[in-house]
């Protein structure tokens, strides 16, 4: 698996029955940013690409539909998600037209800034 520091994966949600990307990868420790643009949307983990079954249990769901325009839901690639594995999501009112996936592709390293006086506190 490839490494890099980990970011903030931004998938815009509506401008049209779409999220956009359709496809990210991504690694555990990265955050997925979905940011609403326009319309009457949600984001639901599904148990396959273009089905309208929520996954249950599910890792990630933003709720009801929203068209406020601006709206964020953020979802912490965590532990619980597991390398390798490809995670398909939808839009409620708009299923299964308006679907999308990332993938999880390996492990990010964690961007942390450190106390230049560290080594003096130990």
């Amino acid at each position: 698996t490839s490494q890099r520091l980990c970011q903030v994966v931004t998938i815009n949600v509506g401008g049209g029955r779409v999220f956009t990307p359709t496809f990210v990868e991504v690694f555990v420790g990265d955050i997925i940013k979905f940011v609403w643009i326009s319309g009457n949307h949600n984001v639901a983990q599904t148990i396959e690409f273009g089905s309208c079954v929520h996954a249950d249990p599910s890792l990630f769901n933003s709720g009801s539909p929203t068209n406020v325009q601006g709206s964020v839901y953020e979802v912490p690639i965590n532990a619980s998600f597991i390398v390798g594995e490809t995670y398909n999501y939808t839009c409620d009112p708009h299923c299964p037209g308006m679907s999308a996936q990332f993938a999880v592709i390996g492990t990010c390293e964690a961007s942390v800034t450190r106390n230049p006086f560290e080594f003096l506190l130990s």
